[in-house]
């Protein structure tokens, strides 16, 4: 989805030449970078509140700065703001056999956590955690209320940016997985019956094949053909539905931003099939996911 961008494109240095591939946005999972010049300086940069974290929370992070995401929205008006990344992010085993939240979905589960001291919430459990496996009731619980957290907080977000910025567009939420969850729709069933007055002015999802992301874990050359695009596909016509819905959580023509994918080397329960070379990666990955 194209931005009006600046002449410009000011990246980290040192880096590598990006200028071949004709970017009109990126991001770096920031706000508050200390770089100079700024990344904001371009319109090529898109910002991201990486997490639903305040210091009043006392897990030990400090994801929202009202103060400072009020300032730069102020400063510069009009931006894509991404909040969140990945606190969907399912319980994954390790080698030990302990199981964990991952990426921003272990910093929502601490808050909860924090929240909800009598129910015992795990966060880690099994194998040498110390902590037995929760049963399933608990479990589902624990994840809906996970999702509850993070839509009360991306409300708090969109807020804090267009008091100060109207125009400023708010996507959600990074999403770890490409097809449709029960998270997702707890997220959204909670924004729309607790934060009527907030819409989510664009998705972005992450799409990883033989990873649960897609649960696209078939032979490399036949991920495509077979598989991710029928996955990709299905999420885009529940995306489409949303949008006509009456009472729907998205703005209208709320984009769909595919903002990560990729190979990953994947050594849990399912191994990556292989090692392609990168040829194979561009050839059955990379390139037709642009394509579509």
């Amino acid at each position: 989805v194209p931005i009006t961008a600046s002449p410009t494109l000011i990246l980290p240095t040192p880096g590598p030449n990006v200028a071949p591939l004709k970017l009109n946005w990126y991001y770096n999972w920031n706000y508050r970078s200390t770089e100079t010049p700024s990344p904001f300086e371009s319109k090529f940069f898109v910002p991201m509140v990486w997490c639903a974290a305040k210091t009043s929370d006392g897990v030990g992070a400090n994801h929202i700065n009202a103060a400072k995401l009020q300032q730069l929205a102020a400063a510069y008006p009009g931006r894509v703001w991404l909040v969140f990344n990945e606190p969907d992010f399912p319980a994954a085993v390790n080698q030990n056999g302990v199981y964990s939240f991952q990426q921003c979905a272990k910093w929502v589960c601490k808050i909860v956590q924090e929240q909800n001291p009598q129910e015992n919430y795990p966060c880690v459990w099994g194998g040498n955690s110390g902590t037995p496996t929760p049963n399933p009731t608990v479990q589902v619980t624990l994840q809906t209320k996970m999702a509850e957290l993070t839509a009360d907080r991306f409300a708090e977000v969109s807020d804090i940016l267009k008091t100060v910025d109207p125009t400023a567009k708010v996507y959600c939420c990074g999403n770890f997985f490409a097809y449709n969850t029960d998270w997702w729709e707890d997220f959204k069933n909670h924004l729309r019956t607790h934060h009527s007055g907030v819409k989510i002015d664009g998705v972005a999802i992450h799409a990883y094949p033989w990873t649960r992301s897609t649960l696209c874990l078939g032979g490399a050359a036949d991920i495509w053909t077979t598989c991710l695009i029928d996955v990709l596909t299905e999420f885009r016509s529940m995306h489409e539905a949303e949008l006509i819905s009456p009472d729907s959580v998205l703005v209208p023509d709320a984009p769909l931003w595919i903002t990560e994918y990729g190979y990953l080397l994947y050594q849990g329960p399912t191994a990556t099939p292989g090692t392609p070379t990168a040829s194979q990666v561009v050839n059955t990955l990379m390139n037709p996911l642009v394509d579509w």
